[in-house]
């Protein structure tokens, strides 16, 4: 009987689901997680001319906002800015400044008003368009988001930023040929602007074009050359263009940079078994289970080389935990049917044949049909 894949390889790209994305803070350090931090917030900037705080008193309260959100110490921040708020409430600065120290606390209706009080102060001012339409992405008006940042694009025609997160909420809405126009557009205002490449990177991978893929991926490290998450997508295009060898390589650095990045150990663990590097496989899924204990793709690809191994008590136990962590994995639900038919356990079998069906897994269908009548 033919099984399914036996790795479940995490092959889905950092920050690809509209769903998951959160804004983040362009100057803080990333969270390199899969499909999070998608869209960029223009983080405080030194104030400049026309930035204008109207008094000594303000400003101090203003530097050490600036302060605050720089240390990550973000409750101190909003103190601050608040603080400077009282003596100046005429700064669309401070507010849009407020604004995204509310949107890094989870405060979201808090910083959408500071951002739109930023603009009614300042209409010219094209930063809380782009921090605003971030919320707005975030509570599914996808049309106010793109008219936000196409008005933050109108006012300052170089803002790679904006560009880029129009860009991904194309992509991320169907709109693949908008969102190279879009990549595009930002790469000439700043060509150092390593995130578009990433991904615009990402709609070369997933049309296959994996040779496009990896030059903008390594035009990205070469802008970003400690982005973990950058050296991780590189990976999986290597991975799936079949350079299993590259692709540990690229895994490997971006661990170095992001020692817990969980999706990078099994992944590279998923390229050492396709050369057949079973022992250094099973230790990359123990690396990432250790690190995060509740990973099921860890513990799904681990059971994948104890079947593979006809190691069907070790599938079986490993496979527990995946449907114990995620009740409707199906491919698990599958596999783990395998495993039981292998043992003799026909009835067991087709109860999990069944679940993978329910849980939509078209092959359990054949399954069912061959062995379950």
């Amino acid at each position: 009987m033919k099984t399914i894949l036996i790795l479940y390889s995490i092959l889905t790209l950092a920050a690809s689901h509209i769903g998951k994305a959160q804004a983040a803070d362009n100057n803080s350090k990333q969270i390199i997680k899969q499909n999070k931090d998608a869209y960029h917030n223009d983080a405080p900037q030194p104030l400049q001319q026309g930035a204008a705080i109207d008094s000594l008193p303000c400003m101090a309260y203003v530097y050490q906002g600036q302060k605050q959100y720089g240390l990550g110490d973000y409750n101190a921040a909003l103190h601050d800015y608040t603080t400077a708020l009282r003596c100046d409430s005429l700064s669309a600065w401070t507010y849009n400044s407020r604004g995204i120290v509310h949107s890094v606390l989870g405060n979201t209706q808090s910083a959408l008003a500071d951002y739109t009080k930023a603009i009614s102060l300042d209409s010219h001012y094209a930063s809380p368009y782009n921090n605003r339409a971030i919320l707005y992405v975030k509570l599914g008006k996808y049309t106010e988001a793109i008219t936000d940042y196409t008005k933050a694009i109108s006012l300052d025609t170089h803002f790679a930023m904006a560009y880029t997160n129009r860009g991904f909420l194309k992509y991320t809405t169907g709109d693949t040929q908008g969102a190279i126009a879009d990549y595009a557009s930002a790469l000439q205002a700043d060509p150092m602007y390593a995130l578009a490449y990433n991904y615009r990177a990402i709609i070369h991978t997933e049309a296959a074009e994996y040779d496009n893929a990896i030059h903008d991926y390594t035009r990205a490290i070469e802008r970003a050359p400690t982005s973990s998450m950058f050296y991780y997508n590189r990976g999986v295009a290597k991975s799936q263009a079949g350079d299993y060898a590259g692709a540990i390589a690229d895994y490997t650095q971006a661990i170095a940079f992001h020692h817990h990045y969980v999706e990078a150990y099994t992944n590279r663990g998923t390229a050492k078994y396709a050369l057949g590097d079973t022992i250094g496989a099973i230790q990359d899924c123990d690396s990432a289970i250790q690190i995060n204990p509740t990973f099921t793709d860890a513990y799904y690809n681990r059971a994948g080389i104890a079947l593979d191994q006809s190691d069907n008590k070790t599938a079986i136990k490993n496979l527990d935990i995946v449907l114990q962590l995620d009740p409707k994995h199906s491919q698990a639900y599958f596999n783990r049917g395998i495993c039981k038919l292998r043992t003799g356990n026909v009835k067991g079998a087709c109860s999990d044949w069944r679940k993978a069906e329910t849980f939509g897994y078209k092959e359990a269908k054949n399954a069912l049909r061959q062995y379950c009548k």
